[in-house]
């Protein structure tokens, strides 16, 4: 979280300057562009602020329109009007004989309930009109969990089988040198509809385990064994791979075996039966052909999307698994899994699009 306001440069949620320079108004807020953070709605103009530039660029001036209240400079109406989450905007014409309702031409990879369905964002709209010129805000954030490593590991849990594994992170950046089995797990529970969201990077720069492999992830992830304390058994998985079976959770191993497959399974929590039969999840789908496969040096955008029974995977926008779940899964953990390989991730998000 950054404020700002008068004097005083650009500050963190501590009160710590983080520039000198700050963003164009101190007026209303707007979800306008598509992403998850709000732009900034003064007078006609709504700007976007750049923190890693620390300037301003307009996005839209709506001529012909103007806005009430003096300085104050506030529109008739922000919010959520038409309902896809960004908000719409109405200002008066500069003759007073239109009222104007402007909307975005952005489009967004996030897909959310509609803002109206929030009890206190609802009240914000109200409050526009009969009482305070602010604009609404939500009773809760719209990412769930948002996560740039700059606080380090706090939030996460990391199952591993080797001493030698290297875990550093630069720039906001998590690297991940791992000669034996990893696995980074979010050390809080989901559920309900849920979109996950991470960038990564398998490493081939000619490094001792830059072998082009394993970009996977495991989600809604429990243990049968300890349903109410799932790290009771962290120290015996240690990033060993057969133990995940005795999870209930999906998975996408995705390159997996030295990048020639990528699979879709649910894994039922039978331990019992691969340990006496190396008996494992049936897949549900496969892949082994190259546009499916790991492309070395190259950042991947991974979404994972639970709706309802809908299970869905996708890379770089792409719809890799798409799945009805009889009997989904409906809560439990995510985590980040790789072996024997040189992995960077960034950029985690975690969204409640319901609950």
């Amino acid at each position: 979280f950054e404020n700002w306001g008068g004097p005083g440069g650009l500050r963190d949620a501590k009160g710590n300057t983080i520039s000198e320079k700050t963003p164009s108004s101190t007026n209303f807020v707007v979800w306008w562009d598509g992403d998850l953070t709000r732009e900034l709605l003064d007078k006609n103009r709504i700007d976007k602020w750049d923190w890693t530039t620390a300037t301003t660029s307009n996005l839209l001036t709506a001529e012909g329109s103007v806005s009430n209240n003096g300085t104050k400079a506030t529109p008739c109406l922000s919010a959520d009007i038409l309902g896809d989450w960004r908000e719409e905007v109405i200002w008066r014409s500069a003759d007073n004989s239109e009222l104007r309702l402007y909307t975005t031409t952005h489009p967004t990879d996030y897909r959310m309930p509609t803002l109206m369905h929030d009890r206190t964002y609802r009240l914000g709209v109200a409050w526009q009109n009969v009482s305070y010129n602010q604009p609404p805000h939500l009773g809760k954030s719209l990412h769930l969990f948002s996560e740039d490593f700059s606080q380090g590991l706090t939030n996460w849990v990391i199952e591993n089988n080797a001493d030698s594994t290297e875990v550093k992170i630069d720039q906001n950046t998590l690297d991940i040198v791992a000669p034996k089995g990893f696995t980074l797990w979010y050390k809080e529970p989901l559920e309900g509809d849920v979109t996950i969201r991470f960038e990564a990077y398998v490493v081939d720069e000619g490094g001792a385990y830059d072998r082009v492999s394993d970009l996977n992830c495991f989600w809604m992830a429990q243990d049968p064994a300890f349903p109410d304390d799932f790290f009771a058994r962290t120290k015996w998985r240690n990033g060993v791979f057969g133990r995940y079976y005795s999870l209930r959770m999906y998975y996408v191993g995705y390159g997996g075996n030295s990048n020639s497959t990528t699979r879709f399974r649910k894994y039922d929590g039978n331990y019992e039966a691969f340990q006496k039969g190396s008996q494992r999840p049936d897949i549900i789908k496969e892949y082994t052909d190259p546009a499916h496969l790991i492309t070395a040096n190259h950042w991947y955008t991974v979404e994972i999307r639970t709706k309802g029974e809908r299970v869905s995977y996708l890379i770089d926008g792409q719809l890799i698994f798409d799945y009805t779940d009889p009997a989904p899964y409906r809560d439990g953990y995510f985590g980040i899994r790789t072996t024997q390989n040189h992995l960077r991730v960034k950029n985690v998000t975690i969204i409640q699009t319901s609950p």
